[in-house]
């Protein structure tokens, strides 16, 4: 169970706080709802009801600034997740995002980001499903890691960069 003004990160959403658990009558019974308001974004606010498991799961409370630090440590000198096949590299890094691990997530960001690289030195630009994908990642990393490091999202490539080099 989630309390108000837990910070979580819902989904694609990215990081919202949770300003209220009401009761609404949306489909002619009551039920019981979280109110999330995203950090990143105004005038949104999203319903998660109390007893949706499915949706619930969804939620997961935001790291520690330690545990961002951990995180980053653990992510160096890791393999990448490179898939040549598009199909599967679409299917595997959608599954990537929808689970929300962060580990996970740095790895497909750091991925994406060698492969854009890679392609913009042979003259080409990157495909316009992992670029897309490669926002998504970046999106819910970055806003999660600004709003416990107390940064801008703008800010927490440096931020991950000046830990790896540690």
């Amino acid at each position: 169970m989630y309390n108000v003004n837990d910070s979580v990160l819902y989904g694609k959403q990215g990081v919202c706080k949770i300003k209220d658990i009401v009761t609404e009558n949306f489909t002619g019974k009551p039920v019981e709802y979280y109110t999330l308001e995203p950090t990143f974004s105004d005038n949104t606010v999203i319903y998660v009801p109390v007893e949706n498991e499915e949706l619930v799961a969804k939620m997961h409370k935001i790291l520690s600034a330690e545990e961002i630090d951990r995180l980053i440590d653990e992510v160096k000198g890791t393999d990448t997740i490179w898939y040549d096949d598009e199909k599967e590299r679409k299917a595997k890094y959608n599954e990537i995002i929808s689970k929300g691990d962060r580990k996970e997530l740095l790895i497909l960001i750091h991925t994406l980001y060698l492969n854009k690289r890679k392609r913009e030195s042979d003259g080409k630009k990157m495909y316009v499903s992992d670029e897309r994908i490669m926002k998504e990642a970046e999106k819910l990393i970055y806003e999660e890691f600004a709003a416990v490091l107390n940064i801008k999202p703008g800010q927490v490539v440096e931020y991950i960069v000046n830990k790896m080099a540690e």
